[in-house]
């Protein structure tokens, strides 16, 4: 699934490389993934799509990607979290803030079919 995802966030910026799950939450027999990636040397080189965040819908073995819900760039470089704060059969809400200050704070809200 890693490489599935991987593939998916390198269509927005090729230099991505490591991507590590942050969020999951399971629906039926589907699951929500939340995921990071970043390029290779972790090194901010002054564009915040060499952090990228993602949220798929992947199948139960976690074997397939099967939809691609957002990709966006971080809004802090290597010290934002976020997660998955709701989810519901039609909604799907990430929350999110700078690690450090709790700044830059961010809520959206996905529509969704499962």
């Amino acid at each position: 699934m890693l490489d599935a995802i991987r593939t998916r966030l390198q269509k927005h910026n090729p230099d991505i490389e490591h991507v590590q799950v942050i969020d999951t939450k399971p629906r039926l027999s589907k699951y929500c993934v939340l995921v990071r990636g970043i390029r290779q040397d972790g090194d901010f080189k002054g564009s915040f799509d060499d952090e990228l965040f993602g949220l798929f819908i992947v199948d139960d073995d976690f074997n397939s990607v099967e939809k691609v819900i957002d990709i966006f760039p971080t809004k802090r470089w290597a010290d934002y979290e976020i997660w998955i704060d709701s989810y519901s059969l039609e909604t799907i809400v990430l929350r999110g803030h700078g690690a450090t200050y709790g700044d830059n704070e961010m809520e959206k809200t996905y529509e969704v079919s499962w």
